[in-house]
């Protein structure tokens, strides 16, 4: 296996699973519990009232890395690709050298003030290829797993910090500024809660990003500037919950108050991104951060679960849990990643193979792509409890998953997930009610996206399957 793909396959394999709670804190070290399968349900003919305007659809539509090549040196730039996929924005994550601050900024000693400092080159040809295609650059101004450097002390903290309000300003005032006027978020760092990105510690990173969160805001008052992209484990160990309030309240003491907070999730249930979603709003709302967004900048299928990323599960369990995070409010979302590093690795975390064709997550993007024309939520009831419920990570967990939307021209979308081994009967009951339906299907791996004609307002999604219904 190259190095660059041991490498990256490393960094996956530290997030954690579940907390070690109940019979699971049991189990002999290196045994997971077995993945929460989805319930049954006695009556499979569901009726789908479709109701009126229940807040908005976000366009969750981001990536990690690319179009430029990743992994191997014959990789082709995937920007086509990506158009096709429907994605809006990439996070600056990843690229393994280009646009991490470490090779930007190599000597963190060197005048953060002379330009000499700094070696933009590389970076600006990801960069480049991000605006150049068309694409909302999210800028993460930190460091890809292979490149991590972090400052020690007080004079190279400073130095870090206003070198990296300088690559922001290089990237805001320079000529791509042209080509997307709509660059809206700075991100300060990943993953300072877990030690391969701030060896001595949690919180020994919390002086740096305030710093850089407070020196990028100040330079930059149109920009939103948040962080950190919290670690998988600082949400699913309980007892590393109180992370997300150390950052907040050091902030705070600080006179910093962020835009947003980031976090990330590798799961296979949907209900967890639900319940991590609100976690962080909540710490936000204990912090007075009323209107700071929320942000997931990472999130998959665990490593052990290809199932879910290559498999029969994937193209479904995928868009179940993008159904969630629309439904947990969440403001922006980065699918990690879109291509892959090396052909020769096909169950890798990217939505694209390394040659840019799509696997099933990444046929799924391309329904939630469409699905979000449809700018209006709508309400969308079953009378099923478990399908019209709070998805909670504890309980049964609801084998359909659906979404409503309205395009501002009036056309009605759905947008539904099977993700359990029944077939269901579906009805949609609304106020005007369709004569026909365009159906829009994903059933499994080896099948292409198929759209057909249906008369009247009866259809069945299979199992495992996706569905985009428009009327």
């Amino acid at each position: 296996m190259p190095v660059l793909v041991s490498i990256v396959l490393l960094v996956i394999a530290l997030s954690p699973g579940p907390p070690p709670a109940g019979p699971a804190a049991r189990r002999p070290p290196g045994q997971r519990p077995p993945a929460r399968l989805p319930a049954r349900l006695e009556n499979t003919a569901v009726t789908i009232t479709v109701g009126g305007p229940t807040g908005s659809i976000k366009p969750l539509l981001g990536v990690n890395a690319g179009p430029s090549p990743s992994g191997e040196r014959e990789n082709p730039d995937v920007t086509g690709h990506y158009r096709q996929a429907g994605v809006t924005s990439v996070r600056t994550h990843d690229l393994y050298g280009p646009l991490d601050l470490s090779a930007i900024y190599p000597d963190i000693a060197a005048p953060p003030e002379k330009a000499s400092s700094y070696y933009f080159s590389d970076s600006d040809s990801a960069f480049r290829a991000i605006v150049g295609g068309g694409f909302e650059p999210y800028l993460r101004l930190g460091d890809s797993f292979n490149n991590v450097r972090v400052p020690r002390g007080d004079r190279q903290t400073e130095n870090l910090a206003r070198a990296a309000a300088e690559v922001v300003r290089h990237y805001r005032d320079g000529p791509w500024s042209v080509h997307n006027p709509s660059w809206r978020y700075v991100e300060v760092w990943n993953e300072p809660d877990l030690a391969h990105f701030w060896p001595p510690g949690f919180e020994d990173s919390l002086p740096f990003l305030a710093r850089t969160i407070g020196l990028v805001k100040e330079r930059f008052p149109d920009l939103k500037v948040g962080g950190p992209g919290f670690v998988v484990s600082t949400y699913k160990l309980p007892d590393r919950r109180r992370l997300v309030d150390r950052y907040c309240d050091y902030l705070n003491r600080h006179g910093v108050r962020p835009d947003f907070i980031s976090f990330h999730l590798y799961s296979q249930d949907p209900a967890e991104y639900y319940q991590a979603a609100l976690f962080y709003r909540e710490a936000c709302r204990r912090a007075g951060w009323e209107n700071a967004e929320v942000h997931i900048t990472e999130w998959n299928a665990e490593q052990r679960a290809v199932e879910y990323r290559l498999g029969k599960r994937a193209a479904a369990g995928a868009t179940a849990c993008w159904i969630a995070l629309q439904r947990a409010g969440v403001d922006a979302s980065f699918f990690y990643r879109g291509n892959d590093t090396d052909i020769r690795q096909p169950d890798f975390f990217g939505m694209l193979f390394a040659d840019g064709r799509p696997k099933p997550q990444g046929k799924a993007f391309r329904l939630w792509s469409r699905f979000c024309r449809a700018t209006g939520r709508l309400a969308a009831d079953t009378g099923v409890g478990l399908i019209d419920s709070e998805p909670r990570a504890d309980g049964e967990l609801s084998p359909l998953w659906i979404l409503a939307g309205r395009e501002p021209g009036g056309k009605t979308m759905l947008l539904l997930a099977n993700i359990g081994e029944q077939e269901f009967d579906c009805r949609i009951d609304a106020s005007e009610p369709p004569a026909s339906l365009a159906v829009t299907e994903i059933r499994n791996p080896g099948t292409e996206i198929a759209t057909s004609s249906r008369a009247g307002k009866e259809f069945k999604i299979p199992p495992l399957s996706v569905m985009l219904v428009e009327y």
